[in-house]
């Protein structure tokens, strides 16, 4: 149990952080893996590193978009299904 306060405290503390030097409110979540050897740790920091690349790809390109004029609709629709180089060549 104690663990568990200790991670949400410390993502209350990263939302108000940042909200106060920002001006605008943000939250954080934060959560305990518990894996079984450094491989798996690894694997695991490598998985969540593409999956934070690909989803900031993914917000660029559609507020990039949204910004030109795309309505939420069209903007999401040009972006969906686009690969990785489409994506940057689309951003270029």
């Amino acid at each position: 149990r104690k663990t568990r306060k200790i991670i949400s405290i410390l993502a209350a503390e990263a939302s108000a952080k940042f909200s106060v030097l920002h001006g605008e409110m943000a939250t954080f979540d934060a959560r305990i893996c518990i894996l079984p050897n450094a491989k798996t740790v690894e694997d695991y920091f490598r998985w969540r590193h593409e999956d934070a690349h690909r989803n900031a790809l993914n917000a660029h390109c559609y507020w990039m978009l949204r910004k030109e004029g795309k309505n939420v609709k069209n903007a999401t629709d040009q972006v969906k299904g686009l690969s990785r180089q489409e994506k940057h060549d689309l951003l270029f």
